[in-house]
Order: structure tokens, then C-alpha cells, then sequence
């Protein structure tokens, strides 16, 4: 039963957030245009519920030339972009289709030959891939892999609004406080790290709004 009510509020929420910051989004769009050039919209498949494949939309934070180095290759402003999780706001529109959750286990590529056996457990891709989660919350820059596959797996069993709720909020908190210390200790591209912030607390309040209505 939770699953219909849960893709009621990621559409609803998708929209809203949607709604509520496509200025952003576009300003971030002609930015990253005159920064890296070409398409700016990233593509690829990744997996998702019951691991069937899905195209995820992502901002390209990176140049296309695959003869530079991989760090050449990453401006300072895309750093910024990319280390903020803006490039995800594309996400959205996953959220939206259906492909994806607000709250979930990261999507993984569809094809990845580093990515370990164990990653293809059924028992992750019982719910869809999102945005937030509880190895993303945990760290999934900083934990092992056996870690993030166990936060993955007890997500697929805990699943419920509450745990939602408060992965999704958290998670944003986390977010900026990432952001904030960014901006303390660069000055490089800090009006993109503000917009970032003022974008996160701007829709935080007005979701808080909407889960108390």
C-alpha cells in the first residue's frame, strides 16, 4: 500500500520542487553551456526497479574531451556543481516518469564491469532507486562497498514513510552543510554554491509547509 502513496507525493513533490526552482535549473544550464560546451544534459542507463534499465538525466560536470586526464577534465565551476549535487536536479524528471524515488538505494550503471556481483542482489531492486538513502546518508563518498550494499538491503526491508521522512530531510541537512563548508573554504564560484544552498532551504521550507497541511 505504501509504494502507491509513495509515488503520489514523488509525483506531487516532483512537480512542486519543479515548479519552484526551474529557474535555477536554467540558469545552471546556461552556465554549465558556456563552461563545458556541447550537450549538457548527461544520459546514461542505469538500473532500476526489479533492475530494469532506465535512462537517468544528469548535468554534465565534465569536458568532453577524453584526451585530457580525468581531474582536467573537471573545471572549478563544475567541481562546485558536481560536489554540490546539483548536477542531479535532472533527477527530477526520473522522479517524476517513475523511474526513480526521492528516497532509495543509488541507481546503478546498467553496465559496469567494476561494479561487484554482490550489487546484483534481487533483493536491492524490490524498490526503486533514489536520490536520497541510507548509505548515501551514511557517507557513500567515505564506506566501503560491503557497507553501502548493507544500507542498500536494509532500506529494501525498512521501507516505510517514517524512514522516508526522515532520510529525505536529513539528507538535505547534509547537503549543506557540505555546501557551507565548501564556501568557507573557496571563494571560486561561491554564488553557484549560494544558489545551491538558497535552492535546498527554499524547497525544505515549503515542503515542511506541505507535509503539514
Amino acid at each position: 500500500m505504501y509504494k502507491y502513496v509513495k509515488r503520489f507525493i514523488d509525483i506531487i513533490l516532483g512537480i512542486f520542487i519543479l515548479l519552484l526552482i526551474w529557474p535555477i535549473i536554467v540558469v545552471i544550464y546556461i552556465i554549465l553551456k558556456i563552461d563545458l560546451g556541447g550537450k549538457i544534459i548527461f544520459k546514461q542507463e542505469r538500473l532500476g526497479l526489479n533492475m530494469k534499465p532506465f535512462t537517468i538525466y544528469k548535468f554534465k560536470s565534465m569536458l568532453d574531451d577524453t584526451s585530457l586526464s580525468h581531474d582536467e577534465r573537471i573545471t572549478k565551476c563544475s567541481f562546485v556543481i558536481r560536489r554540490s549535487g546539483m548536477d542531479e536536479l535532472p533527477n527530477l524528471f526520473n522522479i517524476i516518469k517513475g523511474d526513480m524515488s526521492f528516497v532509495g538505494p543509488r541507481a546503478l550503471m546498467a553496465v559496469d564491469k567494476t561494479m561487484p556481483k554482490e550489487f546484483l542482489n534481487p533483493k536491492r531492486y524490490t524498490v526503486k532507486p533514489g536520490v536520497f538513502g541510507l548509505a548515501q546518508y551514511h557517507g557513500r563518498r567515505n564506506i566501503t562497498n560491503s557497507r553501502k550494499l548493507k544500507y542498500d538491503l536494509e532500506y529494501a526491508d525498512r521501507e516505510c514513510f517514517s524512514l522516508d521522512f526522515k532520510l529525505f530531510f536529513l539528507s538535505i541537512f547534509e547537503v549543506i552543510g557540505e555546501m557551507i563548508s565548501y564556501v568557507k573554504k573557496s571563494k571560486w564560484c561561491s554564488f553557484l554554491m549560494f544558489i545551491g544552498i538558497y535552492n535546498k532551504w527554499l524547497f525544505l521550507g515549503h515542503c515542511r509547509s506541505l507535509l503539514k497541511a
